[in-house]
């Protein structure tokens, strides 16, 4: 019995010495764990903080950016704006000399065809080889000559007559095209314009206009029209994506109303310089 028990006193003894080795050296590693833990958290938190203070910077830097950006753009948009209205003024101004120098010569013709007004020609041939006898002559206009012969009274197109006679009566082609797109320009020149805040020309019927001026107002005026249309639908566009709650968009949606409003005041002045071509 002796001999038996000794094992398992033995054994006891044993684990009673060595349990408290054992616990202490667990213990001690869970705590070197937990140490290693809390220090690999605090350095993933002082990364998370660095992260987050480079994204704030980002994104500040590109908020700053993007107003030098829009300023740069506000920038170039008024020297565009101004190079088109000095453009516009040379416009004007060639077209008012044009049109100065066309009412001095239409002037001229007129004094200088109405003297020719009752005389005699012994013989008028045409191009077309078309003879008449003992002409006078009732009228001249810049595109046809009027008169009487020995079988009654006759019109002749100017481009029917020979050069002697052409140059005699002062026929220009040129003037002819003119007058032509005149009438062409005079009936649409209130083309495209209804809808500006009520604002309709109409035309003096009996006034002659400059095409080359009408011209260049109308398609000022649908050009501004159509900055309209642009800059409504790129209003809606940053509305719709949301961009209105930042100070960005919010700048962008004023931008926008400002320039529609300036292209609106243009357009005004424009029909009103329009209107006074038109009627005088």
């Amino acid at each position: 019995m002796t001999c038996s028990a000794t094992p398992s006193l033995l054994l006891g003894l044993t684990l009673a010495l060595t349990a408290p080795i054992f616990l202490s050296s667990c213990d001690t590693k869970a705590k070197e764990a937990a140490l290693l833990a809390g220090e690999e958290v605090a350095s993933l938190q002082k990364a998370n903080s660095r992260l987050e203070n480079d994204v704030k910077l980002l994104r500040e830097q590109s908020e700053t950016r993007h107003n030098e950006l829009l300023k740069q753009n506000e920038e170039l948009q008024k020297e565009a704006d101004a190079a088109k209205s000095q453009f516009e003024k040379l416009q004007d101004d060639a077209a008012k000399a044009q049109k100065e120098l066309d009412e001095y010569m239409a002037k001229y013709k007129l004094g200088y065809r109405a003297k020719l007004k009752g005389q005699s020609l012994a013989t008028l041939k045409t191009t077309e080889s078309v003879a008449y006898q003992t002409v006078v002559l009732r009228e001249i206009t810049p595109t046809e000559v009027s008169f009487t012969h020995s079988n009654g009274v006759t019109r002749v197109a100017m481009d029917k007559l020979p050069p002697d006679l052409q140059r005699k009566f002062l026929y220009d082609p040129d003037e002819v095209k003119r007058q032509e797109e005149a009438q062409a320009a005079a009936a649409t020149a209130t083309e495209g314009l209804e809808g500006l805040d009520g604002q309709v020309v109409q035309r003096d019927p009996s006034r002659s206009v400059n095409p080359i001026v009408v011209k260049n107002l109308r398609t000022r005026i649908q050009t501004r029209q159509k900055d309209i249309q642009k800059a409504t639908v790129e209003a809606q566009r940053v509305k719709q994506s949301g961009f209105t709650s930042t100070n960005l968009g919010q700048l962008r949606i004023r931008v926008l109303d400002q320039r529609r409003t300036r292209l609106q005041d243009e357009i005004k002045a424009l029909v009103a310089m329009l209107d006074k071509e038109l009627n005088g």
